[in-house]
């Protein structure tokens, strides 16, 4: 008998977020919105709450080297 996983992954967080919290515009929207996701794999269970709060608190820089560590 075979299985077949199957998710959907929802981003939480949405560039238009990216905007409004972090005050910036341009290409360094998708940067931050790529480690958001890998900061959102990283962490199973998290909400969107959790996505923003981190998002919100966490250093640009930090985030681009956080997500360069995976």
């Amino acid at each position: 008998m075979a299985f077949h996983v199957t998710f959907s992954l929802v981003d939480y967080v949405q560039g238009k977020d990216v905007m409004k919290i972090k005050n910036i515009k341009g290409p360094k929207i998708k940067e931050l919105l790529e480690a958001t996701m890998t900061w959102q794999l990283a962490t199973p269970g998290a909400t969107r709450d959790d996505a923003i709060m981190w998002l919100s608190n966490t250093p640009n820089d930090d985030m681009l080297t956080y997500a360069a560590g995976f």
